[in-house]
């Protein structure tokens, strides 16, 4: 028998790992994959697109469904574009290049869609058309840049490579600034030619882990060096700090921040040392804001500017209303919509958050827009609180009009999804870059609120993430 299946009638059984299989893509998987089926098996493809035939082995089966990567490009996919970065294929950073940008959007609402029918069983809502990025390349104001080793090269520094922990050391980059793939190089270059190792998570041993890149509007760069706990180590990271400042005026600050615990993930848990201003001042359209190295901030900031007014028109502010702002983080979302430059449409705002850090930050930026004469805040105050959310929630003795909401990926947790619900607020707009957490959700909370409207903004053009602001009405 060929090694090579021709047939989508293929019967299941036969599907096995290591097998090549020839079937047309019929759509796309909310994780970015191509979709195809065999024999009534479903086959989820690597690098597929919906239209497109493809030979594939498949490199995992399950009881279900296979998962197959994808050999040779059999024919053209219904939208193509062409792809503009020498990395594509091999990084893992932007899946979706080879995807006219009018076709990302379309699969970004449909993922919208059937999250909210198949998970929050919310098949009546209408979700309205994807909101285009102001830019589809250039535009994220913060990157993440891991550590690893190449067997050739020593110390690579850049992204992942597709489906893999390998890292990829980029030369160039057209997701954040033309400078930005040059700042990673000049980093890269220098932990080569010395000798301290990368931080390897099995052993625990090793320095290097991250390098994260945040540029605002004016060009100004702040680069957070994120190592492992070392002392005997800090003067390197000095003298790469110094080094990178004369190599490249833009470089605001340099930040060196450690991080104990052993998951891959690129946030510091803690500043050691800070070369230049501690933070960077991030604009968002009038309003400026000031945000931690580790701290979080929409990483697409003119598509930032584009959600922000849609969640602002959600929430229909008259001047009376009390809002809270739920995960509020550096205070971004809050102040945005409940102050203004001429009169603030909110009578006043509190921000709940976990992250003392946060929480730190959105009152400096409070306060400095409290001082500024040139800004109206809410006449009956801004303040934001750190600690346990659903506990603050709880205590809360004047209840919210309005809430807006932002969580994590991971979405609401139970309570506090009850707990919003239960103190009825007349609208929530609740802001997701997780369309399956968002639906199951506002899933839970539709017995006290019906979803009126539910706009997805591409925030992340070129990959299969989309961000979805929607408004929640009590019955």
């Amino acid at each position: 028998m060929s090694d090579i299946e021709h047939a989508e009638t293929t019967a299941p059984e036969s599907i096995a790992e290591g097998v090549e299989v020839e079937l047309t893509v019929e759509k796309l998987a909310h994780g970015g994959q191509g979709l195809g089926r065999m024999g009534g098996m479903v086959v989820f493809v690597d690098r597929g697109l919906p239209g497109q035939r493809v030979r594939a082995v498949v490199e995992r089966r399950k009881k279900r469904h296979a998962e197959a990567r994808t050999v040779a490009l059999l024919s053209e996919p219904d939208s193509p574009a062409e792809p503009f970065c020498a990395h594509f294929g091999a990084c893992g950073g932007c899946l979706w290049q080879d995807l006219d940008m009018a076709a990302q959007r379309a699969w970004k609402k449909r993922f919208v869609e059937e999250s909210y029918a198949k998970i929050g069983g919310l098949e009546d809502v209408l979700v309205e058309e994807c909101v285009a990025s102001p830019e589809s390349t250039f535009y994220r104001n913060k990157m993440e840049f891991a550590f690893g080793t190449h067997p050739d090269e020593g110390i690579a520094l850049g992204l992942f490579r597709r489906g893999s922990h390998e890292v990829l050391s980029i030369v160039e980059c057209h997701l954040q600034s033309p400078r930005t793939a040059e700042i990673v190089g000049f980093v890269r270059d220098f932990c080569r030619r010395g000798t301290v190792e990368v931080y390897d998570s099995e052993t625990n041993r090793g320095y290097w882990r991250f390098c994260n890149l945040r540029v605002n509007e004016r060009g100004e760069f702040q680069v957070n060096i994120i190592t492992a706990d070392n002392k005997s180590y800090a003067s390197v990271v000095r003298k790469l700090a110094e080094s990178l400042m004369k190599a490249f005026p833009e470089a605001a600050s340099v930040v060196h921040s450690i991080r104990r615990h052993k998951s891959a993930v690129a946030l510091g848990e803690k500043v050691v040392a800070e070369y230049g201003a501690l933070k960077l001042p991030m604009q968002l359209g009038p309003l400026e804001l000031e945000v931690s190295p580790n701290g979080f901030f929409q990483p697409n900031t003119h598509g930032a500017i584009v959600l922000y007014d849609i969640v602002a028109g959600m929430a229909g502010l008259t001047g009376k209303e009390l809002v809270w702002d739920v995960f509020c983080g550096s205070g971004g979302l809050g102040l945005a919509i409940a102050s203004g430059p001429e009169s603030a449409p909110a009578r006043r705002l509190v921000g709940f958050e976990m992250s003392r850090e946060a929480v730190r930050d959105a009152r400096s930026n409070a306060e400095r827009l409290e001082r500024s004469p040139d800004w109206a805040m809410p006449k009956d105050g801004a303040e934001f609180r750190a600690g346990d959310v659903r506990k603050m929630l709880f205590k809360e003795r004047e209840l919210a009009d309005i809430a807006v909401v932002d969580p994590p990926r991971a979405g609401l947790p139970r309570e506090i999804a009850e707990a919003l619900a239960e103190s009825g607020p007349d609208r929530i707009v609740y802001v997701s870059c997780n369309p399956a957490t968002q639906a199951r959700d506002l899933g839970l909370m539709q017995m006290n609120y019906r979803v009126e409207r539910a706009v997805p903004v591409d925030l992340f053009p070129h990959t299969p993430h989309v961000e979805c602001a929607a408004l929640l009405v009590r019955r």
